[in-house]
């Protein structure tokens, strides 16, 4: 059985040497879409049309620096949450990162945070947070049986330890990029400011293979950084640091493999 666990774990490590041949593809998810509107700015604007809109300017800018780009949505219409990680592994993916705008019941709240996946939230905001972007679905029997290794263990050891390594590596990885972009969101003076890293149960992280985050890029409740991503400049600014972000991950990665 360590024999096998020994040969099984050096498989996982040469899986690096197979995906750096290959060009790096990133997977942006709009949020929301179709009849799931999202939040909206003071004026009614709706969530899911300005992350289209940031989406796009992503795709632009990665596009721009080589980086090929799958969307989730392209248009207007609903994707169900499970769908839109399911493409990102089957196109293989280096990253995933999910667009999306915060709401605060104080009109003054403002401010760019960036999520990666975890069992519970990291704070009562993020818990608010979660409710709000799922509808108040219920998150947690399925995370801890299906994503954080309850459940059925017949598979064996060696599945187990695997399927473990690989949730560890995704975390440690999707750390890295949240960081990245995150980084590069503080850095625009319209979504300022940089309310830093976070953590919750966001289904549409749950099964992700990869490196995943899902970013929060401002609040559009609050009159002012609302407007500004409504605005075609605030759009392109907020994409530009989107994906400047997954650029600098995605060499940062090649450098350490």
């Amino acid at each position: 059985m360590k024999r096998a666990a020994l040969c099984a774990l050096a498989c996982v490590a040469s899986i690096g040497s197979v995906a750096e041949a290959a060009p790096p593809v990133v997977v942006i998810d709009a949020g929301h879409g179709g009849g799931a509107s999202g939040t909206r700015t003071t004026q009614g604007v709706p969530e899911k049309t300005i992350v289209l809109g940031v989406a796009r300017a992503a795709k632009r800018y990665l596009e721009s620096k080589g980086v090929r780009v799958v969307m989730t949505r392209e248009s207007d219409v609903s994707v169900d949450l499970g769908r839109r990680a399911s493409l990102a592994n089957r196109v293989g993916a280096t990253a995933f990162v999910s667009i999306h705008a915060n709401y605060a019941p104080v009109p003054d709240r403002r401010g760019c945070e960036t999520y990666v996946l975890s069992a519970e939230a990291s704070d009562d905001d993020a818990s608010a947070l979660l409710h709000l972007e799922e509808g108040g679905e219920e998150q947690g029997r399925f995370l801890n049986e299906e994503a954080f290794g309850g459940g059925d263990t017949q598979g064996g050891d060696v599945d187990f330890i695997l399927a473990d390594l690989s949730r560890s590596v995704a975390h440690r990885e999707s750390a890295r990029l949240a960081k990245q972009i995150q980084d590069r969101l503080g850095r625009v003076r319209g979504l300022r400011p940089s309310r830093g890293l976070r953590q919750a149960p966001f289904k549409v992280l749950v099964k992700s293979r990869m490196a995943a985050a899902l970013v929060e890029l401002g609040y559009l409740s609050n009159a002012r950084q609302g407007a500004y991503l409504a605005s075609a400049r605030g759009q392109a600014a907020a994409g530009r640091a989107v994906g400047a972000g997954i650029v600098e991950y995605v060499e940062a990665l090649s450098r350490r493999r």
